[in-house]
Parts: C-alpha cells; structure tokens; sequence
C-alpha cells in the first residue's frame, strides 16, 4: 500500500493555481508554512500594490504614513522629515510632493528617499509636479497667481516666472490637489465645477468652465483624480466618511456621470490626495477607503 502524499508535498503547479484565488496580504504568511510552499511564491510583486498615502501629521516633524494593500496594514516611514508645517501638495504614483515655508519636497514612499525641488519664496495653495522638472505654484483665493519653474539640463533650477491673470478669482475645493490631465490642470471648485488652465499657457491663467455645472446635493469633502485608465473622476464623501459617490467626467456632454461600480478597482482616499489602483483581489474590489488615521 503506497504512503500517503504529506500536505506539505503538493505540487509547485497547484500551489500557484491555489495562490491566484488568495489575496495577496496572504502571501507572506503561507510562504513561512515550509520551504516548498515558499517555492511557489513569486519574486515580485505587481506594480499595483505600492504603499498608498492616507495621511500625514505635524507634530514638529512630518510623519507620512501610508497604507499597503499587500499586507493590509497602515505604516509610517521610518526617518521623519525635519520638514515642519509640511503641507500636502501634490501626490502621483509613488510620490508625494510636500510643500514647507521656502522648500519643496519630493518623497518616494517605496524607498523613503526625499529630494528638494525647487526653493520658493512664497507658499502657494497648490503645487503641481509633473515629475518631468517643471513645477506650478497656483493660489486663486485673492487673485489668481500662477507661477513656473524649470529645471535646466544641469540639474539646476531656474527662477520662478509669476503670471497674474487678470481673471474671475475663484476658491478651490479644499481637500482636493490639482489634477495634470492631458496637458491640463484642473482644480475642482467648492460648488463641484471645474477651472482649467493649459500648462503651455499658464501665464493665461485659469479658466471656469460652464460645464459641468455640479452634483445637485451636499457634501462634506470632495477630491479630483485621474484614474489609471486616463478618466478625470470626483470622489464625494457625505458627512462622517458616508455615503461614499464616485463620478466620472463624460467627455462629450461635459458633465458628471454617477459610477455604479469602479470596475474592479479599489480607491484610496486620504489628506489632500486620491489614488486610484486596479486590483485583482476580490475582498479589495469595488470599495471606497476613506481617509484614516492611525
């Protein structure tokens, strides 16, 4: 009479297949079990599960703390910033631009490595880094202000040129970053429409568009991204974090279209900064994670 195969013996293929139907915060702990089912695990990971900020706090220095899907837990980066009163200005992928006094961070939350971008003299509501050297400062609350900064092929940054538009002041949704799309900034307004500026003519300032005229109820906190499919989307989150809606832009009519579902995606919410991922995991798919705080 054959032996009985131990369970710890299944074949590398059918671990793998077993695997797929996990969700990935799983992963590391079925890799401890024993070192054939550690073989079976994949060397990397994809590039959708990177740590997803939620939130930052002042308290004498900065503390960026994030969340990552693959284990489902919130973290903090190990070496605070010696940036105090750091604001959140601009978040794209991986990074995070901070904004302080008279200096402009750039914080890679895989590698908690920071870089100093271009020094300021003035803070601005909003900066927008295109990861690509070139920076826009952008305040609209007394007048329209827009500024530009170049990075030159030595590695150094020009002087900031300052536009003021003699155009229609305006005030920005205040949890909501600008959004770069297609060549365009857009900044979401407080009664849910949208100003537009070409960053090939910034010194023309920002334009309110007629359309989309709003959402037609009340909200407490609203955020403008753009999704990982290209789409220019709006994030409203009722009073205590519910209910939670999501809008599209229709490109055609210019107004917003309610989502019904996200598609199998899953979307981050946090201070100043909305990401969305596409995620294969099924407990993941289809939520809405408002801001946290550890």
């Amino acid at each position: 009479m054959s032996q009985e195969r131990d369970w710890s013996s299944l074949p590398v293929d059918l671990l793998i297949l077993i695997l797929k139907r996990l969700r990935w915060s799983s992963h590391p702990s079925i890799a401890l079990v024993c070192r054939q089912w550690s073989s079976a695990m994949s060397p990397f990971y994809p590039v959708w599960i990177t740590p997803l900020l939620l939130n930052t706090t002042d308290v004498g220095t900065t503390n960026v703390r994030y969340y990552s899907p693959y284990f489902q837990k919130n973290f903090e980066i190990g070496d605070t910033l010696e940036a105090p009163d750091a604001k959140i200005c601009y978040a794209n992928g991986r990074y995070l631009t901070l904004c302080m006094s008279k200096q402009i961070l750039k914080v890679d939350l895989l590698t908690d490595d920071f870089y100093r971008l271009a020094p300021i003299s003035q803070r601005f509501e909003h900066i927008i880094y295109n990861g690509m050297g070139k920076m826009f400062g952008i305040s609209t609350l007394a007048v329209q202000v827009i500024a530009c900064c170049m990075q030159n092929s030595d590695g150094v940054w020009e002087h900031w040129e300052y536009s003021y538009p003699d155009r229609t002041k305006f005030t920005a949704s205040p949890g909501s970053n600008p959004v770069l799309h297609h060549g365009l900034i857009y900044l979401l307004l407080e009664d849910g429409r949208l100003a537009v500026c070409d960053e090939r003519r910034h010194e023309e300032g920002f334009e309110i568009l007629e359309k989309p005229r709003g959402f037609g109820f009340v909200y407490e906190d609203s955020y403008l991204i753009e999704s990982g499919q290209g789409e220019l989307m709006v994030v409203l989150i009722g009073r205590r974090g519910s209910p939670v809606d999501v809008f599209k832009l229709n490109g055609p009519t210019m107004e917003w279209d309610k989502m019904e579902s996200l598609d199998g995606r899953a979307l981050f919410t946090g201070t100043l900064t909305t990401i969305m991922k596409k995620t294969t995991i099924k407990s993941d798919a289809e939520q809405d994670l408002p801001p946290k705080t550890l």
